[in-house]
């Protein structure tokens, strides 16, 4: 078809095909723009009651109007083609630029997020895409991700079912490499690989797949057959990403492990939901709280103090306050003491457990690093005392921690070890 002209689109070059048909670059001479024009199959336009419901999914992704979702211009009809007309993207698809070893924390969030997002807004409008990866995903020159390719997405009425009719419409496949079959399957949830009934909750375990591929360059399902692929994702278990890139921190790799779930039940139940869980580990990382590379969080201000049990730490930094502001530091006063200054102050605990020891107190009160033996081995952690916040910077090791200490600098957080055969009793 190229160099053919449907209405006023002068076809340019094709960009890829599929089960859903070929995507060709288009003139619009008309407005004078390119754009990206998808000729359906001929069974499927062939079907008037097929085609019609393609053409009224085709308008619900139309009237997403999300920012990370491409453009659908027109559903149009020339000369008995059936196509569809949509925003032409410059740049290059994800599986293009995820690097051999994964991304970073800082390079995965800002990808990550923006996708989830876009996803749940589908989800929101009762649409979902059923066929996401990374090569569906653009990353434009302007530095926008996309979502890309609606055309086998599914309004939400009722689950979706991929028996009977169906089953011509599978997901494309993406075919290279001595024929073997790289794309669509590897993506696939458990649910849809079976060819049961399936709902929004399919895209989810596809992001988690992305998220993972992401996250160690590689695909957490693999064989050298579409069968063996899909035969490893209803029966194996990935792993975690951080056991594969220590780079990243060890919330990222749950939440990747949630949304891989086999049972539909498990996993995260909005794309909403995971997108709130990885904006806050966002925060975290920006504030310290989470340190990017997975390694140990520093947080906090400046200067050594007095090694307390974490239960007493609060209780003793707001007594010690009360009395420097009412006393004064080395300064001899005789004005009584107001009583208002005790009264007002706030006595709780930061653990209850009783297997808390070892803490050190951030100037400001703002931070408590404590070792934890709540699990089978010691750990040292962080809590933020304002929110509650807790992050584990070193797991649980068979080592005893000493002297727990905030650099002066407060960059660090720094102990002594010893083997867990010399700790004390």
């Amino acid at each position: 078809m190229i160099g053919e002209t449907l209405g006023h689109y002068k076809i340019v070059r094709l960009l890829g095909k599929g089960g859903m048909g070929e995507v060709y670059v288009a003139d619009d001479t008309k407005l004078n723009r390119q754009v990206a024009l998808k000729v359906l199959p001929s069974e499927l336009a062939g079907d008037p009651e097929r085609r019609a419901r393609f053409e009224r999914e085709a308008q619900a992704v139309a009237a997403l109007n999300h920012p990370n979702i491409v453009t659908i211009h027109s559903v149009e009809e020339v000369d008995g083609q059936h196509f569809i007309t949509m925003e032409l993207v410059k740049g290059k698809s994800l599986s293009e630029l995820i690097p051999r070893d994964g991304y970073s924390v800082d390079k995965f969030l800002p990808i990550a997020i923006p996708l989830s997002d876009a996803v749940a807004v589908a989800h929101e409008h009762g649409v979902t895409h059923r066929d996401l990866k990374p090569e569906n995903i653009m990353v434009g020159d302007d530095g926008r991700l996309r979502i890309l390719d609606f055309g086998l997405a599914k309004l939400a009425e009722g689950p979706i079912s991929m028996t009977g009719e169906d089953r011509d419409d599978m997901p494309t496949q993406t075919v290279t490499q001595e024929g073997r079959v790289l794309g669509t399957v590897a993506y696939m949830s458990p649910e849809q690989a079976e060819g049961k009934p399936i709902d929004h909750r399919t895209d989810i375990f596809s992001l988690g797949v992305i998220f993972f591929e992401m996250a160690t360059g590689k695909r957490p399902f693999e064989g050298d057959t579409s069968m063996s692929v899909l035969t490893a994702i209803m029966r194996d278990d990935p792993g975690s990403v951080t056991d594969l890139n220590a780079r990243l921190p060890r919330q990222l790799g749950r939440f990747v492990k949630r949304c891989l779930q086999k049972d539909p039940t498990r996993r995260y139940q909005s794309a909403l939901d995971l997108r709130n869980e990885l904006e806050e580990l966002q925060e975290e990382v920006a504030t310290g709280q989470v340190a990017p590379d997975g390694g140990p969080a520093t947080s906090g201000p400046t200067q050594r103090k007095w090694v307390l049990p974490v239960a007493l730490t609060l209780a003793v930094l707001g007594v010690g306050f009360g009395i420097w502001s009412i006393m004064g530091s080395d300064e001899r006063t005789d004005r009584p003491l107001p009583s208002a200054s005790f009264q007002s102050m706030q006595i709780r605990n930061l653990t209850s457990s009783g297997r808390a020891s070892q803490a050190a107190i951030s100037p400001d009160g703002k931070y408590v690093a404590y070792l934890s033996e709540e699990g089978r081995r010691p750990s040292l952690r962080i809590k933020q005392v304002a929110t509650g916040s807790d992050v584990e910077i070193v797991p649980e090791e068979d080592i005893w921690f000493r002297n727990v200490l905030f650099t002066p600098d407060g960059d660090y957080i720094i102990y002594q070890a010893s083997m867990l055969f010399d700790a004390p009793a």
